[in-house]
Parts: C-alpha cells; structure tokens; sequence
C-alpha cells in the first residue's frame, strides 16, 4: 500500500495530509455536493466539516487525473472492530476497476480489524452488502437525518465464505 506521497494509480493510497492531497479532498466535497451525494455520506455542511469528519479515521483512497478521487473508504475504530465508509463516482460504479478497489478496501480493514461495521440508507443496496458476506442486524427508523438506516457487520470469515467473488482471479499453481 502507499500513501498519497508516494502516488501510484494502481494502488490503494493511504490518506496523509499535504497540500496536493487536501486540494483533491476539496475537489471531493465540491463533486459530492454538486451531486447531492452528500446527504448519503455525512452531514458535512461546510469543506471544514467534511475534512474534520476524517479525523481519527484510516481513509483510503483511488484517483486519476480525469475524476480526482474516485474512490474512498474509511474506517472509524470502535472496540475491536472498525466502523467502514466507502463512496464510488458514478463514473466507476459497476466497473471492474470499482470492484477491485471495495475489495482491496475490505481487505485493507480486515487486516487491522476483525469485524467492520457498516451502515446505509439505501435500501436498495442492502441484497449487495449480503452477497458480500456482510450480516445484517436491522433497520433503525429515522437515525439519519429522518431516514431508516441499515446497521450490518462483517467478518473475516464471512467475507472470506460470501455468495459473490468481486474479481475473478486465475487459480494458484501449485507450487512443485
């Protein structure tokens, strides 16, 4: 894994904070309120908001030169496990490249934790969260900002046993 300082296109790039990587982040907020995804991430009103909502938090990320960052997931420790975030640009959702980066991302919090926290608003994306090994445990009426939200939770082992294989990898040789 690199970081930000040390930028590889193909890789999951750990956030570290400097100037080039903070002009990205504004860049970020700038898309996600153009586009109103906003509301489905966080209640970060302000840039200042949605950069302290970072703090305390490993965040990952994926960027280009076209799209800037495509790609997040972040992770809040709590107890053992970790609370998990991620947000895809509509331009990547669905591609290859998308699902290799929610992959690398699960495996990138399953490293350090062994149970990752999640929640969504969007009914519509529970079924997918199942499929990948994640369990849910219920729905909480009006906990975000008046909608339902969706309270599931992930292990290594569930990941490791789920329905769906994001990207198909060629079988290990065996080595003789």
């Amino acid at each position: 894994m690199s970081t930000m300082a040390n930028e590889n296109k193909d890789e999951l790039l750990e956030y570290v904070p400097g100037e080039a990587v903070d002009a990205l982040m504004i860049h970020w907020y700038v898309k996600i309120t153009n586009t109103g995804e906003k509301k489905n991430l966080m209640g970060a009103d302000t840039v200042l908001t949605f950069i302290k909502f970072f703090d305390g938090k490993d965040l990952v990320l994926k960027t280009n030169s076209e799209l800037g960052i495509w790609f997040a997931a972040w992770y809040e420790p709590t107890f053992d496990g970790a609370f998990q975030g991620m947000w895809t640009d509509k331009a990547k959702r669905g591609t290859k490249a998308h699902l290799q980066a929610v992959e690398e991302a699960f495996e990138y919090g399953l490293s350090k934790w062994p149970i990752l926290l999640g929640t969504t608003r969007q009914e519509q994306i529970v079924d997918e969260h199942v499929r990948l090994g994640y369990t849910v445990l219920g729905k909480i009426p009006n906990l975000w900002y008046g909608d339902d939200v969706w309270l599931m939770y992930l292990t290594r082992e569930s990941y490791m046993t789920r329905k769906v294989m994001l990207i198909k990898r060629p079988p290990k040789e065996d080595a003789a």
